[in-house]
């Protein structure tokens, strides 16, 4: 039930929820010593924690999830290995996360760490394609959608597609203001924020104005 409720909470945006049973559970632990967490749950933990600012202790849940899967579930490591690779590339270490992914680039677990490193290398051709690819597989009106959009945006801009990169955006926008999550909301603000910023503001309309 909670590694369920973690994963539900995460696929929606609503990271202050799973804080909150983050919190419960912590302290159910610490105070009968338990150890209630399973790898994948250590997995969705960390990726809680990552997005709610609590980085080394996102490491530590992550860096554990790995450590058990290389001793149980080994076919399921990646995933474990992809979220500390998103961690390592929130932390500025490219070559970190690269090492990390090495042999896993085109496993669809690893799409979104992936993908951020083809942006970083420069590789925006690909970016994009991949990003398309996986939309196309979940839906651009699906709360799984937020993070691969507001990679897309970033990807247009630097291509210098501009009206696209304001499309995406207000697809974006859309979804936050159909999920009311305040993660997806700001996901959103930051976007629209980026496409405006690259093209010309005054050449668009109310339409466009972010999420309030």
């Amino acid at each position: 039930v909670y590694c369920n409720t973690l994963l539900a909470c995460e696929r929606a945006g609503d990271f202050e929820r799973a804080e909150q049973w983050c919190r419960v559970v912590k302290e159910f632990a610490n105070r009968y010593e338990a150890m209630p967490l399973y790898p994948f749950c250590h997995v969705t933990y960390g990726t809680v924690l990552c997005a709610t600012g609590r980085w080394p202790d996102a490491e530590a849940a992550l860096l554990q999830a790995v450590e058990m899967f290389r001793t149980g579930h080994r076919a399921l490591g990646i995933i474990a290995i992809g979220r500390l690779a998103d961690l390592r590339l929130k932390q500025g270490q490219l070559e970190s996360a690269r090492q990390l992914l090495a042999g896993y680039e085109e496993n669809p677990l690893a799409l979104r760490p992936v993908v951020r490193i083809r942006i970083a290398d420069g590789g925006y051709a690909v970016a994009a394609r991949m990003l398309h690819a996986r939309l196309e597989q979940v839906g651009r009106a699906s709360l799984l959608a937020a993070p691969l959009l507001a990679m897309m945006v970033e990807v247009q801009v630097a291509i210098g597609n501009h009206d696209s990169a304001l499309e995406t955006a207000q697809q974006l926008t859309e979804l936050g203001v159909m999920s009311g999550q305040r993660h997806v909301v700001a996901t959103a603000e930051y976007a629209m924020g980026q496409a405006l910023l690259a093209g010309d503001p005054d050449s668009y309309g109310p339409e466009c104005d972010l999420v309030v």
